[in-house]
């Protein structure tokens, strides 16, 4: 069956669901090859972490990303689309230092892979709702060769464009539904599936019943969506996320949709100062954290609230730690410490970044939306992350560090990336608080480690022909347990094709905060003393959109769970004047906060 093309520019809304189906259609008959059709919907007031954890079932991709300082929370779920991987000529048992393992080339394969999917995608949502433009979503590994056994599921690249994609803003909630769309596709059949997922994803399930989302919210309903213990679990009810296709139900109505305005308090005033208002834990999460369940409707807790409750949570639920091991060869970490220093102080590197491995094994699985949930609102200063490739493991953190953010516009890239190296600890009392983040203000050592990275994002933006903004003096940013020295950066790049964002991110990657300068000399070196495989750790991990938007962070202050085991990563930036201790110290710090979120103790 041959299809007529109805509209000349179908990135626009069409009249209807079925109009955009068959003009999809056509235009991929005339293009000759598949594309993505994303539907929109306006959607109600919902935690998006939450929705996330009730509408994937085991075996589908899933993808999170909370950046409150933007007002941003993404929820992805099921993958319509993958990144094709490299095809390995190696042996069965392949070695990892051969060259044929290496994926030189994942930057460039991801631009030309999202160029092909996101330039001739169609476009359309409900009436009352400004379409959502399809995104990508995924990350990369630390290096460019694959680790088949401690990170299976995870390879160099893997970018996939989700079935379905929720993303909030600061007064807004928009859900869209996509398909790939063949030039021998069936209008009925494509309608009839986009309905499907649509109708199991507008029930929002409290207690047994399931209710509607997308309208506006009875006044007799609980608050909206928020994650669960382990004690209500039991209680929600299981739902089908792609039952087998219905008859033909039509285009869904449209809806009206009133956001819920977020109210935030901070864990302190430096708290309040350095983050943003938004948080869409809050608000959505302090009923069932509660131990009453019967609270009135209209009872909102506070953060510190909340918090409190969560550690009290937490310790009820500390699961029980069977087993703990750092991955580190034959010698501490203390000793790479201290070999580092010696190259460095010999003249063969500036700077490298030594990173800890523990593993550890507990009696129960890990829950990762609790963990991250708990990391989301012990760090909302961070960008929180979590993603899973449809097998058992999640790879999740809370990361201080933005690598690239970027818009295009009038044929400019804006770019805004940030440093963030040099760290101290936090206190309870303020006067000492203050005198910790003044001595980091006036330390040589850190100071010295940050103009290194600093200078060394700049140089490579300023390589690839970037007008960098005047870089301002380093300030403190202070999270929960740790502050930092940070700067952020920022540049435009005259450019036409914003796909270019992707090599720009290899350009970035690694960093001289995560990595090290000069950058091939300390990989060597962290080659050689590192025990440990990074796999994702430290590395890229973020989404793209068609309307040439993206942004990726660096993946630290992470873990890798798996069932009842995990591995969590440290690392710590060494220089000339690194002090053993003190480096351990830093690494303990970081590793306590993850320690925290999985709920176990001491």
């Amino acid at each position: 069956m041959h299809l007529e093309l109805r509209n000349a520019d179908l990135k626009t809304n069409s009249p209807s669901l079925q109009d955009l189906i068959e003009g999809a259609i056509a235009k991929a008959q005339n293009l000759g090859r598949s594309l993505i059709l994303s539907y929109s919907y306006a959607w109600q007031e919902v935690d998006p972490l939450f929705f996330l954890g009730q509408k994937c079932q085991a075996g589908q991709y899933r993808f999170y990303w909370e950046q409150p300082q933007q007002n941003l929370a993404i929820a992805a779920g099921g993958m319509i689309l993958v990144l094709p991987q490299v095809i390995s000529t190696a042996a069965a048992e392949p070695d990892l230092t051969t060259e044929q393992e290496h994926d030189h080339d994942r930057f460039r394969r991801s631009r030309e892979w999202s160029r092909q999917w996101l330039s001739d995608a169609v476009v359309g949502g409900q009436p009352n709702c400004q379409p959502l433009k399809p995104y990508i979503v995924g990350g990369f590994s630390f290096y460019d060769r694959p680790m088949h056994q401690t990170w299976p599921d995870f390879p160099t690249a893997r970018l996939f464009v989700p079935r379905w994609l929720l993303r909030k803003t600061a007064n807004l909630c928009t859900l869209a539904i996509n398909s790939c769309i063949c030039a021998n596709d069936q209008p009925q059949q494509i309608e009839a599936e986009l309905t499907d997922v649509y109708n199991v994803l507008k029930k929002e399930v409290i207690g047994n019943q399931a209710q509607d989302l997308t309208g506006d919210r009875p006044a007799n309903l609980e608050p909206p969506m928020r994650l669960i213990d382990r004690n209500t679990a039991s209680q929600v009810t299981q739902v089908e996320l792609f039952p087998a296709p219905a008859s033909n139900q039509g285009t869904p109505p449209a809806q009206s949709v009133q956001p819920v305005q977020f109210n935030r308090s901070g864990r302190d005033q430096k708290s309040r100062d350095n983050s943003s208002k938004f948080n869409p834990a809050i608000g959505s999460l302090h009923q069932t954290l509660a131990q009453d369940q019967t609270l009135a409707q209209d009872q909102i807790l506070s953060q510190d609230q909340i918090l409190a409750q969560n550690i009290e949570q937490n310790r009820r639920h500390s699961p029980k730690l069977l087993e703990i091991n750092e991955i580190n060869g034959d010698r501490p970490w203390t000793d790479a410490v201290k070999q580092a220093v010696g190259e460095i102080k010999a003249g063969k590197l500036d700077k490298v970044v030594l990173t800890r491995a523990l593993e550890l094994r507990v009696a129960d699985q890990f829950e990762p939306n609790l963990v991250l949930d708990s990391l989301r609102q012990s760090y909302p200063e961070c960008i929180n992350f979590a993603i899973n490739f449809g097998g058992q493991a999640t790879f999740l953190g809370a990361t201080p560090e933005l690598l690239l953010q970027f818009e295009h516009e009038e044929e400019q890239l804006q770019l805004k990336s940030g440093a963030v190296a040099g760290s101290t600890g936090r206190s309870n009392s303020p006067d000492q608080d203050q005198e910790m983040g003044d001595r980091l203000l006036r330390s040589s050592k850190d100071l010295s480690e940050h103009r290194i990275v600093v200078k060394s994002i700049c140089d490579r933006l300023g390589h690839l022909g970037a007008e960098l903004e005047p870089i301002r003096s380093p300030q403190l940013l202070k999270l929960s347990n740790v502050q930092h020295l940070h700067t952020p950066i920022a540049a435009k790049l005259n450019v036409d094709d914003w796909f270019v964002a992707f090599d720009i991110l290899g350009q970035l990657h690694p960093t001289a905060a995560v990595g090290g300068e000069p950058r091939q000399v300390a990989i060597e070196v962290m080659q050689s003393l590192e025990k440990c495989d990074r796999g994702w750790y430290a590395a890229p991990i973020g989404w793209v959109n068609g309307d040439g938007e993206g942004a990726f962070a660096v993946g630290i202050r992470s873990g890798y769970l798996d069932g009842n085991q995990a591995r969590l990563y440290a690392g710590a930036g060494i220089v000339a004047d690194s002090k053993f201790d003190a480096e351990l110290g830093e690494t303990k710090i970081k590793f306590d906060a993850l320690f925290k979120a999985l709920g176990i103790e001491n």
